[in-house]
């Protein structure tokens, strides 16, 4: 066959060929393109590989168990008094914070929760803490108190410190701190479980404790030691307690000198009455201590005040005279200046001049109200006649008179007459020592409310029902008292009551903390 009829047929051949290879190419770069999408959605699948795609659908993020998860709480701030751990031991679980609702404070009045100082109200079922600006109030016990009596010894003078104790069986003396509520101490005061003797109560009871003027040292009664109470002291700075007498004598009565450097006590042997009776003197950083006085036909012996940081204004108490015997007594040798007045019912003294006025009703020898300027001299009668008590108000500079008309009469210290408002006459002021304001309470049913006034002006009525225990906010201008067991807070400048809360029946003082 010719090589012309041949060719053509030859390069179809040749061009199907090269087709079919194409053809097989791209089969098998399509088979390996499957592949490939196969392994890598396998890859995917199995969380081996992911893409950074905002949709997030290819994403996979390792699980949390839910019990890991720590939910967003809200602090209440108000809340008062964690669980602390008790210094020096802890045996006993604290009592949980009971808060009481009030309703809000003004919006115009600064907070001063932080500040201080707070009110510490003692009531028949304990002691309450409230917050100057009313937001908050704490029950720091549940239990009467064994001591102190009179509760301002359970004030620290500085520093936000509370100090008492609690307990019939076994009492227990607690510190806490305010406001954070920290238990600095909380001492079982007897070594037993065992009923305590009357001797040791009374040691106990009353005026048991004493702060420092600095607020650092607390001395107070205690039964750790022996079968006699003893004088102990306790150190804020060095969280530690030290046992001050010898405990052979009941010791009892604490009290500091002004400066800190030295605690007076009493000592007895038989802790009754008519009974040999000492003053002792102890310093309180080397535990040094003497006698200054030893008496043996005193009932008790009662400081009156101090003149200077050195001299101390004593009397006796006897079974023939409430008030005997009143002397100014040197620390350093113990001895006794007597006043010859004979029997009184009441003495106060001015502390920085020592000038001393003192009082006596008419079955006395000497009826009336007398004064000592400085401390010396002849006594000087002052007007008026018999009276059956007397205090020094600092904030006011008066000696206030009480007799058979109320706290009617008041002095300053040169025997000059103060005159007191006729609506007011009998009762006895609560001074603020920010504003300079006055107020005055009367719980009785004849003319009872409650007054305001400023130095030299007339008083204001603000309440029409019986009041009392009033008490000036550390801003001046806020005044606290009470209506029965309800308390109230009144603003100034138009000092309109609210009532804040109500206690159980038997609310008896209320005094500031962290003044």
């Amino acid at each position: 066959m010719p090589d012309e009829m041949i060719g053509p047929e030859v390069s179809r051949g040749d061009r199907a060929g090269r087709s079919s290879a194409v053809v097989n190419f791209l089969t098998g770069l399509l088979g390996l393109l499957t592949v490939l999408l196969v392994v890598l959605f396998c890859l995917v699948a199995a969380g081996l590989l992911f893409f950074d795609d905002t949709s997030g659908l290819f994403r996979q993020d390792t699980p949390v168990p839910v019990d890991t998860l720590t939910p967003l709480r809200y602090t209440d701030t108000a809340t008062l008094f964690p669980t602390e751990t008790l210094i020096p031991t802890l045996t006993t679980t604290p009592t949980p914070t009971e808060i009481v609702p009030f309703e809000p404070a003004p919006t115009d009045i600064v907070p001063l929760s932080e500040q201080g100082p707070w009110l510490l109200i003692g009531a028949s079922d304990g002691l309450w803490i409230l917050a100057p600006d009313t937001s908050w109030m704490v029950r720091l016990s549940e239990t009467p108190l064994l001591a102190p009596e009179d509760l301002r010894r359970a004030a620290a003078p500085v520093g936000g410190h509370v100090a008492y104790i609690t307990g019939i069986e076994q009492p227990v003396l607690t510190i806490v701190h305010i406001p954070d509520g920290k238990t600095r101490l909380k001492l079982p005061l007897s070594v037993t479980r065992a009923a305590i003797s009357s001797a040791n109560r009374r040691a106990l009871s009353g005026d048991a404790l004493a702060w420092s003027p600095d607020g650092r040292s607390l001395a107070f009664i205690g039964l750790q030691e022996g079968s006699r109470a003893s004088l102990y002291l306790y150190s804020l700075d060095t969280e530690s307690v030290t046992r001050l007498s010898d405990g052979e004598r009941y010791a009892f009565q604490p009290h500091w000198s002004p400066d800190g450097g030295l605690i007076l006590y009493s000592e007895s042997e038989h802790m009754g009455e008519d009974e040999a009776l000492a003053v002792m003197a102890v310093l309180p950083g080397s535990g040094e201590r003497r006698m200054l006085y030893e008496v043996f036909d005193s009932r008790a012996e009662v400081i009156a005040g101090w003149s200077q940081a050195n001299r101390f204004l004593v009397y006796s108490r006897k079974a023939d005279c409430e008030l005997a015997d009143l002397r100014l007594i040197r620390t350093e040798t113990g001895v006794a200046e007597l006043y010859n007045i004979g029997c009184v019912n009441a003495v106060a003294i001015q502390p920085d001049r020592g000038t001393i006025l003192y009082v006596s009703d008419d079955n006395k020898d000497q009826p009336g109200v007398f004064l000592l300027p400085a401390g010396l001299g002849n006594p000087r009668p002052l007007r008026g006649g018999a009276a059956d008590n007397v205090q020094w108000n600092p904030l006011a500079n008066l000696f206030f008179v009480h007799d058979s008309n109320g706290w009617g009469r008041a002095f300053a210290p040169d025997g000059t007459i103060a005159d007191i408002p006729a609506a007011v006459r009998g009762l006895l002021p609560e001074v603020s020592a920010v504003s300079g304001l006055w107020a005055w309470a009367t719980e009785g049913d004849e003319l009872p409310g409650l007054w305001i006034s400023a130095p030299q002006t007339a008083p204001h009525k603000i309440f029409a029902a019986p009041a009392s225990l009033p008490r000036w906010g550390p801003d001046g201008q806020t005044l606290f008292f009470f209506y029965r067991n309800d308390l109230y807070v009144a603003y100034g400048p138009r000092f309109e009551p609210n009532l804040l809360t109500s206690f159980p029946p038997g609310v008896v003082q209320a005094v500031w903390v962290g003044k």
